[in-house]
């Protein structure tokens, strides 16, 4: 909402440059398969998705945190399901989009947190959030991470309940970069992002942003309000480079990351 707000406003950059949103229903590989192709040259993306991406491809840069509260992740199962909190799903079937998504790092991450056999969590890939709820309508598996507040309204629909939430120890999205972009890019991005983190601020204060939000994705006015509560956005431009090692160090752990010798790269524009 603050990027399309932003854009909407055709804001003057240096060189005459306009500004074009694009959405990706794909998610985190396929926003990143663009970026890395130049086919969009900035990205809001998921943190430990980018992260992931740079270490393998090295194509793209992060130029920002954006949004700095976690992604808080619902756990959620069939309502017959005999799991009532988290500690219960430890020999369940996980649904998850892809292998190296955050919907699969993140019970990886909570097997951790709770010193649980990692290598026996047992995995289904099913692509999307339609196919997570699909699998656990039909028993195909027996618990789904996904973000909490996006999930909430089609739980009922689709037999399932909600038992608890998880959340990694990192800001939830960053703004990354092409490594393309000159500096006289940066320039006009920086001054860009400032005018995002002001629209955020005012979004976050206004009455009227709950609403706003119902009107444009499958949210009730608690939930939108509950969303806005728990948000919290960047001020300024600029990056945090302990959340990005943790980052990197839990995909290490987890194995969706394979630490190469003498492998170096760096992950902010310098």
């Amino acid at each position: 909402m603050p990027w399309k707000r932003v854009i909407q406003r055709k804001p003057v950059l240096a060189r005459g440059l306009e500004i074009e949103w694009q959405d990706f229903a794909g998610g985190t590989g396929q926003i990143m398969r663009a970026l890395n192709a130049n086919e969009i040259q900035v990205a809001t993306v998921l943190t430990e998705g980018v992260v992931s991406d740079i270490y393998k491809n090295n194509q793209s840069r992060i130029f920002s945190s954006y949004v700095i509260s976690p992604l808080e992740w619902g756990v959620h199962v069939h309502e017959n399901s005999p799991c009532q909190q988290i500690s219960d799903i430890r020999d369940a079937v996980i649904a998850i989009s892809k292998f190296g998504s955050g919907s699969h790092l993140m019970p990886i991450h909570n097997a951790y947190e709770n010193h649980w056999d990692v290598h026996a969590l047992r995995f289904k890939e099913i692509n999307n959030l339609a196919g997570g709820l699909a699998a656990l309508k039909n028993k195909e598996a027996d618990v789904f991470f996904w973000e909490k507040h996006t999930t909430r309204s089609y739980l009922k629909p689709n037999q399932l309940k909600y038992i608890g939430s998880f959340s990694g120890p990192w800001g939830a999205f960053v703004v990354a970069i092409n490594n393309k972009l000159d500096n006289e890019d940066h320039q006009n991005l920086t001054a860009l992002l400032k005018l995002v983190f002001e629209e955020a601020f005012s979004f976050k204060l206004s009455h009227l942003s709950a609403p706003y939000i119902t009107r444009f994705n499958n949210m009730d006015l608690p939930t939108a309000q509950s969303w806005l509560k728990t948000t919290r956005f960047a001020a300024t431009p600029g990056y945090n480079l302990l959340e990005v090692l943790k980052v990197k160090e839990i995909l290490f752990r987890s194995e969706i990351l394979q630490e190469r010798p003498h492998h170096e790269v760096d992950f902010f524009v310098s």
